[in-house]
């Protein structure tokens, strides 16, 4: 059965920050309005109007090689919960078309609220963020959903803009989300807490390079989780970029995984047992120790 578009939720939520929006613009006093989309998420659901043609998604599709050489979590724990490799072409492209249908309707809704900022005359004294909690697999390292640390799951939307007080550009360096809630408040001229772990962007942004971080971290206590299959067998992984490893003492597989971003920025090739790469392995495992011992 279709349902009419107004009855998906990101549709819903776009109702309501649309009216929230033009009451707090109808007035001079300052606004502070945080919109959040749970789409795109599972279950996945779109309209029609929004899905996107699979033979428009250029996604690769691992290979048995490549598959035979990820990590025994991977092949293991992870294929239990999300496998892919089972699903035919069409299951895929179905699949990929309905999740893009719920990013660009979510893309429809965050235009309606910039359209409110420009009729109100305050889009230019308005400071706009974007951003997402973490990414989604679609079959490309033969997983679905998340749960992992490829960059399609670590690497998300951070998009800041503020007229007047930041260049037009693109970010190169390592960032991470702890960084957004004291980046907002410099940018609104509050001083931001010395006693936490996140730092201002903002002469990043203004190119002073010296501030940038040599690594971003992500971790996941599988022994925690609240699926079997991960938790029995599952320990303890920590994400280290540019390069990603997975590492715990509790682990009975000590393999993991590393991967040249730039020649290789699908993540095709695990490099992590190749002797050429030891030292590499040694030294985001001590960054990782380090990090860990500083949380």
């Amino acid at each position: 059965m279709d349902l009419p578009l107004d009855e998906f939720r990101p549709t819903r939520i776009g109702d309501a920050a649309v009216a929230k929006l033009k009451a707090m613009t109808a007035i001079e006093d300052p606004f502070f309005l945080r919109v959040s989309f749970h789409s795109p998420h599972v279950g996945c659901f779109v309209p029609p109007s929004h899905l996107i043609d699979p033979a428009t998604i250029d996604l690769p599709l691992p290979s048995k090689a490549e598959l035979a050489a990820k990590p025994k979590f991977e092949r293991e724990n992870l294929h239990i919960y999300s496998s892919a490799p089972h699903l035919t072409p069409d299951e895929i492209g179905l699949a990929r078309g309905t999740y893009y249908g719920m990013v660009s309707l979510v893309d429809d809704q965050v235009g309606r609220i910039v359209d409110v900022l420009k009729k109100s005359g305050r889009l230019n004294d308005t400071i706009i963020v974007i951003n997402s909690d973490q990414g989604f697999q679609l079959g490309e390292h033969g997983n679905w959903k998340k749960r992992d640390f490829y960059d399609t799951n670590v690497c998300v939307p951070f998009i800041v803009r503020a007229p007047g007080q930041l260049p037009a550009k693109v970010v190169d360096e390592p960032v991470e989300m702890i960084d957004l809630v004291p980046t907002l408040m410099e940018l609104c001229g509050m001083q931001p807490p010395t006693d936490i772990r996140g730092r201002s962007l903002i002469p990043l942004i203004q190119g002073d390079t010296s501030t940038a971080r040599q690594a971003c971290f992500s971790e996941h206590d599988h022994s925690e989780d609240i699926y079997d299959e991960l938790r029995n067998g599952g320990s303890r992984r920590v994400m280290v970029r540019t390069k990603v490893f997975f590492m715990d003492e509790r682990a009975s597989d000590k393999n993991g995984a590393i991967y040249h971003l730039v020649s290789d920025p699908y993540e095709k090739r695990n490099l992590y047992n190749q002797l050429e790469h030891k030292e590499i392995v040694a030294e985001l495992m001590d960054m990782a120790d380090q990090w860990g011992r500083e949380a």
